[in-house]
């Protein structure tokens, strides 16, 4: 291959379409060659041409000129750092091939494909129907369309706090949920082994204000009183509630062999936490 000097007239002839032989730059180890594409387009691309396990291999740089290509004191300079590598021991052709792969597995591990892979999780672990539903409401309606094309590796601790200042103008229970749902799920890709760590929450949370309003005793009354106005079994639920202070869905789902003399039991997966519990009836 022989040696020429690279000016840019000697560049700017290739792409005339004046020489096509494949040349090596004399100020490094650059080599050159022009191509013509099927339109009959005419291309200068930039190589490194080197020997490797007995055989002559090119590690392709770039193009020349164009608003996408490359100068010649760039191409100029990645030649000499894939000679580098060569000269470590590394084939500068392995590492653009690891690069490739990881292009293709962050195409593949986009946030939307790694929430619904822990949404399959999830289900596996027999999480109760209406916990299921309520993780599959928030990470589908709210985290993917916000977040569901980015690689899982590109959701930083800044897309989260922007997700947390979009998300908390509308309801700040929301933009507290929708933060624990996505760290859940970057906790999951971690665990998969899919990212190597977990952006921090830590100065991201959001502060949900404690309930202080109460009803009145004037307010219970009427509601106490509303309450004889509903048919059965409405009635007897709406009073049932105001005396036991349980939780709406505790006694819907309650039977009569859950009733007992001195008390109410309630087993583990109709409660909201997963576990047993009891509520006294004395003095009801």
């Amino acid at each position: 291959m022989p040696k020429v000097e690279l000016p840019d007239l000697h560049l700017k002839a290739r792409l005339n379409g004046g020489v096509y032989a494949r040349d090596r730059d004399t100020q490094s180890p650059l080599a050159i060659r022009t191509r013509v594409s099927r339109t009959g387009r005419t291309r200068v691309v930039f190589e490194f041409v080197y020997r490797s396990d007995g055989r002559m291999r090119t590690f392709r740089i770039g193009e020349y000129g164009g608003a996408h290509g490359k100068s010649l004191k760039e191409a100029r300079k990645a030649a000499g750092a894939a000679k580098t590598k060569l000269d470590a021991q590394t084939d500068p052709n392995d590492e653009k091939t690891d690069d490739k792969k990881r292009r293709i597995r962050e195409r593949a591990n986009t946030f939307e494909t790694v929430a619904e892979s822990f949404l399959k999780e999830l289900r596996h672990k027999g999480l109760r129907p209406k916990t299921l539903a309520e993780y599959e409401r928030i990470i589908r309606k709210r985290l993917i369309p916000e977040l569901g094309d980015l690689p899982i590796s590109k959701v930083s601790r800044a897309e989260l706090r922007d997700l947390r200042d979009r998300l908390v103008e509308e309801s700040v229970s929301v933009a507290r949920t929708c933060l624990e749902r996505a760290h859940a799920i970057l906790s999951f890709a971690a665990q998969e082994e899919i990212i190597a760590s977990v952006p921090s929450l830590a100065g991201l949370a959001v502060s949900v204000a404690s309930r202080t309003r109460r009803w009145t005793d004037q307010e219970i009354r009427m509601i106490w009183n509303a309450a004889e106005t509903l048919t059965v079994p409405w009635s007897q639920y709406a009073r049932l509630l105001i005396l036991s202070g349980a939780r709406r869905t505790e006694l819907a789902s309650l039977k009569w062999e859950h009733v007992q003399a001195d008390k109410i039991s309630f087993p583990a997966e109709d409660t909201k936490a997963g576990r047993w519990h009891s509520l006294p009836l004395a003095g009801l």
